[in-house]
């Protein structure tokens, strides 16, 4: 019985497609302007930007807390839906 084996997408000891792109995106961000840069584009693609940025923030934090917890929200819009301020004790 013969067997075909699937061929490789790549040569043996090539490495990691993956650090490759990201040291290219790294490279390219830099060429672009950097963080000033993607602050002129941000400003002018504010929902794509904020897509991008959804994407990157964790979804799920987990840990023990002890202790009491406070949060703070530095920009009034970015509050939740339904969240009203308590006055100070």
């Amino acid at each position: 019985m013969t067997t075909t084996r699937k061929p490789r997408s790549r040569e043996r000891g090539a490495g990691s497609v993956n650090i490759s792109a990201k040291e290219s995106l790294h490279k390219v961000f830099h060429k672009l302007g950097g963080v000033d840069g993607m602050l002129d584009w941000a400003k002018l693609n504010k929902t794509d930007f904020y897509r991008l940025y959804a994407r990157l923030v964790p979804t799920e934090i987990e840990g023990v807390v002890t202790g009491n917890v406070t949060v703070i929200f530095d920009d009034p819009t970015a509050r939740p839906a339904g969240y009203e301020r308590k006055p100070a004790a």
